[in-house]
């Protein structure tokens, strides 16, 4: 993953100790696999209908590559 810098330059994705060195969607795909089936359900119905939708667009890109 790259990002622009403001001076036009695409910088190179440095990963974070914090996300386990893991890119940010990665890092979302791999936590919400260890959340339960029910829990994940529950949470999902919480969500606000595009933060919802956009977790499991997210979850079904990952599981394509």
């Amino acid at each position: 993953m790259r990002k622009r810098k403001p001076g036009g330059n695409v910088a190179e994705f440095q990963p974070d100790i914090r996300v386990l060195g893991l890119s940010p969607s990665h890092y979302v795909l791999r936590t919400l696999s260890n959340v339960k089936t029910n829990d994940l359900e529950q949470t999902l119905l919480a969500l606000p209908f595009a933060d919802a939708l956009k977790l499991v667009i997210l979850e079904g890109l990952g599981f394509q590559s």
